[in-house]
């Protein structure tokens, strides 16, 4: 990706990448608890969409500054990442079950991440072929999807007790 970014040297983007990551991840474990993780999840989740146009624009290279959006739209995604749909969902997955099956709950939603991942990582130069400056677009259609899935189903679980948040759900 950084060989996309034009005029933008490599250095800084990686520099840049590394610092965004971990910036993010230090703001994600000071609000977790204050903001709520359901917020932080839908904020994370409408940013990435965002994110998601922007480098999608910088990649079209349509502008003399779409570098700069390149670039722009990769940090902004990571960043909306780091603050919510990295961390959270595996918080949530140990909150919303009881002890006696939470083991075997986040397992199997570990391996269903891992699966993704493999997937994801097996498609995407195939899509990155074909699709070339769109490839960010079927990310985005399926972060409106996990948008609406979140704002359906997912309770918030701060400061809630596991039949509080079983209560939620099966309200639903």
């Amino acid at each position: 990706m950084s060989d996309r970014s034009g005029s933008v040297p490599t250095q800084v983007t990686h520099d840049g990448y590394f610092d965004c990551h971990m910036l993010a991840t230090i703001v994600a474990l000071m609000l977790m608890d204050s903001a709520g993780r359901r917020p932080l999840l839908i904020w994370s989740v409408v940013g990435m969409i965002g994110s998601s146009g922007i480098l999608t624009v910088g990649l079209m290279n349509l502008l003399p500054f779409s570098s700069i959006f390149s670039v722009g739209g990769v940090m902004s995604f990571v960043w909306f990442f780091e603050i919510g749909l990295g961390p959270i969902p595996w918080l949530i997955a140990a909150e919303m079950f009881p002890p006696k099956s939470r083991t075997t709950a986040t397992s199997i939603a570990t391996m269903v991440n891992w699966l993704g991942l493999f997937i994801i990582g097996i498609i995407f130069p195939s899509m990155q072929q074909t699709l070339d400056d769109y490839i960010f677009i079927p990310f985005a259609i399926l972060l409106i999807l996990a948008l609406g899935f979140t704002l359906e189903f997912v309770p918030e679980t701060k400061g809630k007790t596991l039949d509080e948040i079983q209560d939620e759900m099966n309200s639903k």
